[in-house]
């Protein structure tokens, strides 16, 4: 999941108009209305268009003689017909020959009802339900019934009133007027307040009020939005904006904030007290009302563009260049084949463009797409309302992510074990230093079993969830696992009985080693070895055994003489043999057993029982009472090197040896004294051209994903921003523990992207190079070869 992709707009069609537009466009059912005029001034003719949604081609024309178009509005459906119907006001340009009137057209551009008063000037009409409101001649407000046209109430207007469509609510009509003024009246007639500005006559209160929550909002051409309670017309608040005395645009709200343009940019203040919350700059005016889609506000300016903003901080989300200067504002609708979110802009020229919409999170919301809601809410930086979005609908692993992205790393490994995403979970967890990493390993294991993946795969998962157990002293827990791992690799798991009759310092006694196969593949060159200063000879060592097959045992003889007595006489007892792969593997343990002073102080015989596990785990020494068997582990190479032994610096350490015997020069430990920016270990490549400088990231973890690597890279880039001599020719991820094929595809093309080389020296990879060089087995493991 891309966590901030978004749909880069584009064009699905554009349509040419024979004139420039004369308002704001309008879109319904599968049309979209636009009302042009002459190209004067002076311009005495206007055409609605009606154009198709789909394609942009024209379905028809209705010309008005002498008469321009104030405005257009909808009536969503008229009852008695189940018709939608279109209603144009007009201003009449020739006193003979024009006329104001309201006329209704249905879908195919016939005329249903014609209203014409007597009057010059219609103003933009207002609908609200199966009413209508529009000012005539700017002296009377009146009420019509939608559907035929016939009136219903006339009201006297106290001051003139503008052109501008009114704004009904609740029952009430706001006018805007041709002076300081604005105007309440009901739909029954009676009128409720008038409010007027602290201004002089010059201003005006001239644009279309927008109304939300109990206030009235309204811009003064002085340059100023105010707020009036709706109850009776009282100021709430007042704020200049945008440059002085400067006319401002049609307000917008999306129920937070007031959206205004102005000469200097779109404005956005707060409802509740006016303070401006932020401003978005162009070069030119804005004179065209914006528009709102949940959390996106779109405006077109006078610059030629089209600006889709985040509501929130004015981010600009993306733009949109047209041929000429936007002077009308952009329609909301679906365009094309298929139907598509669009916006549609008119230019000066009158070029309509329809534009595929990127749809904002409430508009995903709503429409039911989560996942591409949470996507929308991640382009804008709002990850835990997307995250939360996604786990309340059902979608764990997509949750996990964005939570992830918003740093609640908690909440992220919950829903990757809610989604059964145990290996992601399991590195969080690892990260946090929650015991909760051990759990989320061996479900991980367990999930493997019926998954296409490798044996190797599945035996890294089983072996990750043993070192997690071990480090927890979940000795009996990481033993099964060590066993599971043993059983995908097809280990060997060698047992040892050691049986005796009871030893005597100074008396040769014969111990007996019985040693069974209780694994999964084949031991050959199997050798048993005893030794310690406390017995006759360093090194005692049985024959060797050729091969010992999965399900059987074979029993030899060691005669050995302890030349020290005690309770507690140690003894090194170790097994070595070769897995099917031809790896040795050589596994020991220091057992402490009785041995008396004297043959009359003989203690019992015992037997001593020794498991090594599939690749076992180091347990420490054991102490053996006379007569008691013993179950353990025992330590050392079997088959992979127990890197999770070593302390981190160790583990560093052993890098930089490592390195330099891989051919690598001029190596420096920067960990010893706490990495620069991740850089552990550096050296330089001999190439025939010189020297390529490598960084080596030596992590000593358990487990690890794609994303703890990638974030070491990031340290790397941004060192090498500051400091660019310093840029590496590639990275080699040293790691202790198995790195998963996404994992290494995903950290590859991250460090492709940026110019980087990269190699893994991984769980297997790294104990391949390390047994290479005997001298490091005896550093760090004191491990024979």
């Amino acid at each position: 999941m891309n966590l901030a992709q978004r749909d880069t707009p584009h064009a699905l069609w554009s349509a040419e108009l024979s004139q420039p537009p004369a308002g704001p466009p309008l879109a319904t059912g599968d049309l979209l209305l636009v009302p042009t005029q002459e190209a004067g001034p002076p311009a005495y003719h206007a055409t609605l268009h009606a154009l198709s949604l789909a394609d942009g081609g024209p379905r028809w024309q209705h010309p008005f003689e002498y008469a321009l178009i104030s405005g257009l509005a909808r009536i969503s459906e008229v009852s008695e017909t189940s018709e939608i119907l279109i209603l144009a006001s007009t201003i009449s340009t020739d006193l003979m020959r024009g006329e104001g009137a309201l006329v209704a057209l249905n879908a195919v551009g016939q005329e249903r009802w014609h209203w014409a008063p007597g009057v010059q000037h219609v103003s933009a009409p207002a609908v609200a339900g199966n009413t209508a409101c529009v000012v005539a001649d700017a002296q009377t407000l009146v009420v019509l019934e939608a559907a035929t046209g016939a009136e219903r109430v006339r009201i006297r207007l106290s001051a003139s009133a503008s052109l501008s469509a009114p704004t009904v609510a609740d029952g009430v009509v706001y006018i805007s007027c041709r002076g300081p003024h604005l105007l309440a009246a009901g739909l029954d007639g009676h009128p409720c307040w008038r409010f007027d500005a602290a201004d002089g006559a010059d201003v005006w209160i001239d644009r279309t009020p927008v109304v939300a929550g109990d206030c009235v909002f309204a811009v003064l051409t002085a340059g100023a939005v105010v707020a009036l309670l709706a109850k009776n017309g009282s100021l709430a608040w007042r704020t200049p904006t945008g440059p002085t005395g400067k006319p401002l645009s049609q307000p917008a709200t999306d129920g937070a904030r007031l959206f205004i343009g102005a000469r200097d940019g779109l404005h956005a203040l707060d409802l509740a007290d006016g303070h401006e919350v932020w401003h978005f700059p162009t070069e030119r005016r804005i004179t065209a009302a914006p528009i709102v889609a949940g959390s996106v506000v779109y405006v077109g300016c006078h610059d030629h563009h089209l600006y889709a903003l985040d509501a929130a901080t004015g981010r600009e989300l993306w733009r949109y260049e047209a041929e000429r200067r936007i002077e009308v504002p952009p329609v909301m609708a679906t365009c094309g084949e298929p139907f598509t979110p669009c916006i549609l802009v008119t230019d000066r020229g009158g070029t309509l463009v329809a534009i595929a919409r990127p749809l904002s999170a409430e508009e995903l919301e709503a429409a039911g797409r989560w996942v591409e809601a949470a996507s929308a809410c991640a382009a804008q930086g709002q990850f835990v309302r997307g995250a939360k979005l996604l786990e309340a609908h059902g979608e764990p692993a997509k949750a996990a992510e964005m939570w992830e992205a918003a740093g609640e790393r908690e909440r992220a490994a919950k829903q990757y074990e809610a989604a059964e995403a145990w290996q992601q979970a399991a590195e969080i967890w690892a990260a946090l230093g929650s015991p909760r990493q051990t759990e989320a390993l061996e479900r991980h294991a367990q999930s493997l079993t019926d998954r296409p993946c490798s044996d190797e795969e599945r035996a890294a998962a089983w072996a990750a969830a043993a070192q997690a157990f071990e480090a927890e002293g979940g000795a009996e827990q990481a033993a099964a696992c060590q066993r599971e791992a043993a059983k995908w690799r097809k280990q060997p798991i060698i047992t040892l009985d050691v049986q005796h009759e009871g030893l005597v310092h100074n008396v040769w006694t014969r111990l007996q080693f019985t040693v069974r196969n209780e694994g999964y593949g084949t031991a050959r060159n199997l050798v048993i070895r005893a030794s310690g200063d406390e017995f006759e000879g360093q090194v005692m060592a049985t024959r060797q055994i050729f091969t010992l097959r999965a399900g059987r045992e074979h029993t030899d003889w060691l005669d050995v003489r302890p030349l020290e007595y005690g309770e507690t006489v140690p003894l090194r007892v170790s097994v070595e043999y070769e897995n099917q792969a031809g790896e040795t593997c050589v596994c020991g343990q220091t057992i402490y057993i009785p041995v008396a002073r004297a043959e009359a102080d003989r203690g019992a015989g015992q037997v001593l029982h020794i498991e090594t596990g599939g690749g076992a785990v180091f347990l420490g020494d054991v102490a053996v009472e006379a007569g008691a068997p013993v179950s353990s582990a025992l330590p050392g190479t079997t088959h992979v090197l127990t890197f999770d032994r070593l302390s981190p610096v160790d583990f560093e350490r052993l890098c930089l040896w490592l390195v330099e015997r891989e051919g690598y020069a001029h190596g420096e430990h920067l960990g010893l004294a706490g990495s620069e920016q991740g850089r552990d270990v550096i050296a330089y490549k001999p190439v025939p051209q010189g020297e390529e400088l490598w960084y080596f990231q030596c992590k000593r973890y358990a487990s690890i994903g794609a994303r703890t690597l990638k974030e070491e890279v990031d340290k790397y880039l941004q060192l090498v921003e500051e400091k660019p001599h310093l840029r590496p020719t590639g990275v080699v991820f040293v790691v202790s523990c198995a790195v998963s094929a996404k994992a290494r595809e995903q950290v590859g093309d991250y460090c492709e992207q940026h110019g980087l080389a990269h190699e893994f020296w991984a769980l297997t990879e790294l104990d391949m190079r390390v047994k290479r060089h005997p001298d490091l087995l005896r550093e760090f493991f004191n491990t024979a070869t």
